[in-house]
């Protein structure tokens, strides 16, 4: 809503927003809500005013009434603390956070870590298409590269066979300088996403940690993207069926309600991110609601960890800071320079637009996590 524009000129967007925090005892993110508002001079503005007004009066007289009772322990204390702020990203944090919990780490299951440099006879840092049926050798396996899947600024990502057989394929992501934070990531979705969503979110089976590089092998998925999906319909100037749209639409709610109800964000969440997922057995209307039977396998797949965030790592009041520097990518919080949490999770404002294409007619909004925060 926030970068289409929706109701942002109405002021009861704001006022119920803000009351709804206040529900919740969330009077720092009230007070923020209500500033929000009245800096885009939301109508009725005096109205929206009014009741800031009455909301600080409040606060005022709670907390004088707690400065009267000095065993109180009144919540609206809080709206005179400054939240921790954070950068999850920077390696200081990442390196602080991975040596606190080395021992745990160093106990998930296929975990392999060596400090000496790899040393193969196939190059992992100079692998290329031309490498197409080379022999890597990792922890006593054998895989044999099939062809890059992606490339990035540090990481490459390679489709190989397990043991030179097909029917066991494995993605091989390949990041210098070595960066097992991601495994880390995939650990704690094993541990606390429900086995019935576990298939959305990527699976990892093991990372082989190098002194110069590191290696994550995950599954793989031969569908393509979610913005491979939406480029190819542009491309033949169709659009794609509503009723795709609309699944997709609920699929990625879903998706960002189930991470952010055990304390996960994904931090880079686009379509470059969402691999498709098709069942291999045939759909039933009876077993959709439930996603029971071959619905399990059906839909999209979130992938590429490496920006994660365990919030059970910050204290509660943690706002995060720094940014993800990903042209049409970036939350409106990183673009004003303002500390952000789960508005990372905002889709672009690219692929709203290329999503509100697609749809036409169906909906012109934007996807935000920000929808599952204002239900409660």
């Amino acid at each position: 809503m926030e970068v289409k524009g929706i109701c942002q000129a109405h002021s009861l967007l704001y006022e119920a927003y803000a009351m709804s925090l206040v529900a919740g005892g969330k009077l720092v993110e009230a007070h923020e809500v209500f500033q929000l508002g009245i800096s885009k001079n939301a109508e009725p503005l005096d109205r929206l005013k009014k009741m800031h007004g009455m909301f600080l009066n409040h606060l005022a007289a709670v907390a004088q009434n707690a400065a009267a009772d000095p065993k109180s322990d009144m919540s609206s204390r809080s709206l005179n603390q400054q939240p921790t702020l954070v950068n999850p990203w920077s390696m200081p944090t990442i390196d602080d956070l991975l040596k606190k919990m080395d021992t745990n780490i160093r106990k998930y299951n296929g975990y392999c870590r060596s400090s000496k440099v790899y040393s193969g006879k196939v190059s992992l840092s100079s692998l290329k298409n031309s490498s197409r049926n080379k022999i890597v050798e990792l922890g006593g396996c054998k895989y044999q590269i099939k062809g890059c899947s992606g490339l990035g600024g540090f990481a490459q990502v390679y489709k190989a066979y397990n043991d030179s057989n097909p029917d066991d394929v494995l993605a091989l992501k390949i990041q210098k300088p070595a960066f097992p934070w991601e495994f880390y990531m995939y650990r704690q979705l094993d541990k606390r996403i429900p086995d019935v969503e576990r298939s959305s979110f990527g699976f990892a089976h093991k990372v082989h940690i190098f002194a110069d590089l590191s290696v994550l092998v995950c599954d793989y998925l031969s569908h393509g993207t979610l913005q491979d999906a939406i480029n190819s319909n542009l491309v033949t100037h169709k659009l794609m069926e509503e009723v795709l749209c609309i699944y997709y639409t609920i699929e990625m709610l879903r998706m960002l309600e189930t991470l952010h109800s055990v304390g996960i964000i994904h931090g880079d969440f686009k379509p470059d991110n969402l691999l498709v997922r098709y069942a291999r057995e045939e759909l039933t209307e009876a077993s959709f609601i439930t996603r029971s039977g071959p619905w399990r396998d059906q839909g999209l797949c979130l992938v590429d960890w490496g920006r994660g965030i365990d919030l059970s790592l910050f204290p509660a009041d943690t706002r995060f800071i720094g940014d993800c520097r990903t042209s049409g990518f970036r939350c409106v919080e990183m673009q004003d320079n303002q500390p952000w949490k789960y508005q990372v999770c905002i889709l672009s404002s690219n692929h709203s637009k290329y999503h509100a294409k697609c749809l036409a007619n169906v909906t012109n909004h934007s996807i935000s996590h920000d929808f599952s925060v204002m239900q409660g």
